[in-house]
């Protein structure tokens, strides 16, 4: 089974056809995410959470939500809702173009932390360029952005080449720029502006994603009921479209004159675009066929490339003594095989701790650093010697992904993370002043 992270609808594919939007919404009645959390996007914005999945990671959401700490909370909540019964069945994980190694890394701890017996993590755009067949660029279409990317083509590889976030290029952000078109026709036909309550500007939003969805007729009705009645208006076609194509502007700039990809069904951005498009049968095909498999780092923005190498992912050994990711293993060969710069500092959640003497702990569910070696809650200490880790027995502790239970040495660029514990550990060198070695 592939789990593909895009968070406009989280898919499991193959036979997702809906899928979960990355939304979470939480009131009196309770949490819910996806399509129900939908629901209440434009009506309790202040209630709800729509960017955990673009920024995951250990920082606190965007917004004061009671009980939820940091996005991955977020994101272990909705992976639980949407597939705890079928975690140990999901073989591939795509992830979005823009996630760096940090990000991969912990996004494969809650699986792990879920019930995941390993995953093999590939890049989402690549993955939808293979499936297309000889495109080279592809527009992830997100919530909250945009992400293209740009591939080459090296016989049966596909490395990506750059990659580039458009902040506000998101599909939120399109049915933003819609709205303003509808609401001046409002305010124009009827002088009722449907922004002035929550319950008509969240019916205008649902509208409008399900107009997106499918050709728009050249004159299209969009009506609002209120507690005096109903508001309705005709908006023409033309007004939608260059209410789009003033939103896509920054993107045709930098991808004039590209065959750019797209996956989704947006027919209006597809005409705009001149777009190739594939869809979530595309996409499981290409996966079960082909079995891509990231065999390079992910880096903290993008050196990868996709092996299309004709061995099916069904054919992956997930047994105990093989269970780390194909490409966490790939990665780190890849990596250990180069001289690394020397460790000399652990950074957690923005301190630095000079290594010697140092010891990593678990309290109250999150990692922590100290000098205290009291056995309580240790789970691993560090040697500045030696530049080594030394884990305690049943640790949980992944360094980039691979499970560690035997000292190992550590280099610079290192992540270490634990399946039982919220928090990331970055290893780093600290340089003194004039380049000096430390």
């Amino acid at each position: 089974m592939l789990l593909d992270i895009n968070d406009r609808a989280l898919k499991l594919l193959p036979g997702d056809s809906s899928g979960s939007a990355g939304v979470f919404a939480q009131d009196a009645s309770g949490s819910r995410f996806g399509n129900h959390a939908l629901q209440r996007l434009r009506l309790s914005p202040t209630e709800c959470e729509d960017r955990f999945w673009r920024d995951l990671g250990t920082q606190p959401p965007g917004k004061s939500l009671p009980g939820i700490r940091h996005n991955a909370d977020l994101a272990w909540q909705h992976l639980r809702a949407i597939a705890s019964e079928q975690v140990s069945q999901i073989q591939t994980v795509a992830l979005p173009a823009h996630y760096n190694r940090e990000q991969a890394a912990l996004l494969s701890g809650i699986l792990q932390n879920l019930g995941s017996e390993g995953v093999t993590l590939v890049n989402r755009s690549l993955l939808c360029l293979a499936a297309s067949g000889d495109a080279k660029w592809h527009f992830d279409l997100q919530l909250n952005q945009g992400v293209l990317a740009q591939a080459e083509r090296e016989g049966q590889t596909l490395r990506l080449g750059p990659v580039r976030e458009y902040p506000g290029l998101g599909l939120l952000n399109l049915v933003d720029s819609l709205t303003r078109t509808v609401q001046q026709v409002f305010i124009d036909k009827t002088r009722f502006d449907p922004l002035h309550l929550a319950s008509s500007e969240q019916q205008l939003f649902l509208q409008l994603l399900e107009l997106l969805e499918r050709s728009v007729e050249d004159r299209q009705e969009i009506s609002i009921q209120v507690q005096e009645g109903r508001y309705q208006v005709e908006i023409t076609r033309a007004q939608l479209e260059q209410a789009c194509e003033t939103w896509l502007t920054p993107l045709q700039k930098d991808a004039s004159g590209a065959k750019i990809l797209l996956d989704n069904s947006f027919p209006m951005l597809t005409g705009q675009l001149d777009a190739q498009v594939i869809g979530d049968a595309d996409i499981a095909s290409c996966w079960l066929e082909w079995g891509p498999e990231l065999v390079a780092d992910m880096g903290f923005h993008q050196a990868t490339a996709l092996q299309v190498n004709k061995s099916p992912v069904t054919d992956v050994d997930t047994s105990p003594d093989n269970s780390e990711p194909a490409s966490v293993m790939a990665a780190s060969a890849a990596t250990h095989s180069e001289p690394r710069a020397q460790v000399t500092h652990a950074l957690l959640r923005g301190e630095a701790w000079p290594l010697e003497g140092l010891a990593l702990r678990q309290e109250n569910g999150q990692l922590s650093l100290s000098q205290n070696f009291d056995i309580s809650g240790l789970l691993a200490r560090f040697s500045e010697s030696d530049r080594s880790i030394y884990p305690q027995p049943a640790s949980s502790l992944r360094l980039n992904g691979a499970p560690l239970r035997e000292p190992a040495a550590i280099g610079a660029d290192d992540l270490l993370t634990c399946d039982s514990a919220v928090g990331t550990l970055h290893f780093i060198r600290v340089k003194k002043f004039g380049n000096a070695s430390p």
